[in-house]
């Protein structure tokens, strides 16, 4: 189990299921502009300076930087970008992406895990 704040507790089945189900480019591009090219998106890195050649291509599952050689899934890329610990991370994509329709399975194992614990967002 992975312990995603005070009592909350979330399985690594769900944590994969959460990098399956939510596209990277949703992550990425909320703080990168990125430009569809094919089955992949390009933007410009957030971690070092880019020109107008842009470096960061990021793929379904994850992201790559040609320029700084970093790769980054759902969960680091938040955890590199935002300065958020992993319980963060995880909370920060079920209150964020929630429009998404694949993140409402995720938001039910909240409750699966002890029913009187106050869920910050709606279900």
């Amino acid at each position: 189990m992975y312990y995603t704040g005070e009592r909350k507790a979330m399985s690594t089945d769900r944590i994969a299921e959460m990098k399956a189900r939510i596209p990277m480019s949703d992550v990425v591009g909320k703080f990168v502009a990125l430009e569809r090219i094919g089955s992949y998106w390009k933007g410009l890195c957030p971690f070092h300076p880019d020109k107008n050649t842009p470096s960061l291509t990021v793929y379904s599952d994850h992201a790559f930087c040609f320029g700084c050689k970093n790769h980054w899934d759902i969960f680091s890329f938040l955890q590199t970008h935002q300065h958020k610990t992993f319980p963060e991370a995880i909370d920060w994509l079920t209150s964020n992406l929630s429009s998404l329709p694949s993140i409402e399975g995720i938001k039910s194992q909240y409750r699966s895990v002890d029913p009187t614990i106050p869920i910050p967002y709606k279900i």
